[in-house]
């Protein structure tokens, strides 16, 4: 009789066993549902912010605020400055809130305002640079500038 309630005992025990692996299997099982969930999410968020950052009408530049090298560079810089992505690298060095004057690929010079914003891109800190081309706003302000010395020297 006491190895029946021996056997028993262990039958008890077997099953609380297999019933705290199961409810552990479960908890896991969830946990990795809910994972997926956000990494599916943070793929999708990622995948927003490139098209974003890429189609932007503003030049855009990322540096790293460790060494300045060039994170990233987006499509209209490129087109901004006739370089490839990969010549563009020293341009993450300078100052901002302020114009600057490049030279595009073919020669001709390029007025841009530039402005920075610190970030965090995936926990290192970086620079998102930004610079708008006012060339033809710099053309339009000139021209007034004769035009007004122009006017003055006719009154």
């Amino acid at each position: 009789m006491k190895r029946l309630g021996g056997i028993f005992a262990s039958r008890a025990r077997l099953a609380a066993a297999r019933d705290y692996l199961v409810r552990s299997f479960d908890i896991m099982r969830d946990r990795v549902h809910e994972l997926d969930a956000k990494l599916t999410e943070l793929q999708k968020s990622e995948e927003r912010f490139i098209q974003i950052f890429q189609s932007a009408p503003t030049a855009m530049l990322i540096s790293r605020v460790s060494d300045t090298s060039v994170v990233d560079v987006n499509d209209r810089l490129v087109s901004l400055t006739g370089f490839s992505r990969e010549v563009v690298d020293g341009l993450g060095r300078g100052g901002c809130g302020r114009e600057i004057r490049l030279r595009h690929k073919d020669g001709h010079e390029i007025v841009a305002l530039l402005s920075a914003k610190p970030v965090d891109l995936a926990g290192e800190p970086c620079i998102l640079w930004q610079a708008v081309d006012v060339t033809a706003r710099k053309q339009i302000e000139v021209e007034l500038a004769a035009h007004r010395d122009r006017l003055e020297e006719l009154v």
